[in-house]
């Protein structure tokens, strides 16, 4: 069974972008434009990775990251990838402790997404 994903973009093109990448490499992918909608949707089915924005219009991403490790146990623990710009590689020391995993800057390509998908051995 192929690994799921939830990207949390307010960026449709964005989250377009990472669903197509990552549904080229096998994988289920599902979108959510704001963090209330992603936490809405782990808590329907949790999913094996998710990418979060690090600039999101209503909440603190950071904090959001938080909240969705919350929702893992100790046999389901999603891979959360902190998904950030050069403008605020600041943040990533804050997101590393809120529970991120990963991290990659935008803009991405094919085969940035790919090496951190394999690296946390979420693709072949």
């Amino acid at each position: 069974m192929p690994h799921s994903c939830l990207i949390v973009d307010d960026s449709t093109v964005i989250r377009n972008v990472a669903d197509r990448i990552l549904t080229t490499l096998g994988m289920e992918v599902r979108q959510a434009e704001t963090g209330m909608e992603a936490l809405a949707q782990c808590k329907q089915a949790l999913p094996d990775a998710i990418v979060v924005d690090w600039d999101l219009p209503s909440e603190d991403s950071v904090e959001l990251i938080s909240e969705m490790r919350m929702h893992g146990s100790d046999t389901k623990r999603p891979k959360i990838i902190y998904l950030t710009s050069e403008q605020d590689i600041g943040s990533m020391p804050r997101a590393k402790r809120a529970g991120a995993d990963a991290f990659f800057m935008k803009p991405f390509d094919r085969s940035q997404m790919h090496a951190k998908f394999r690296e946390l051995g979420l693709v072949a």
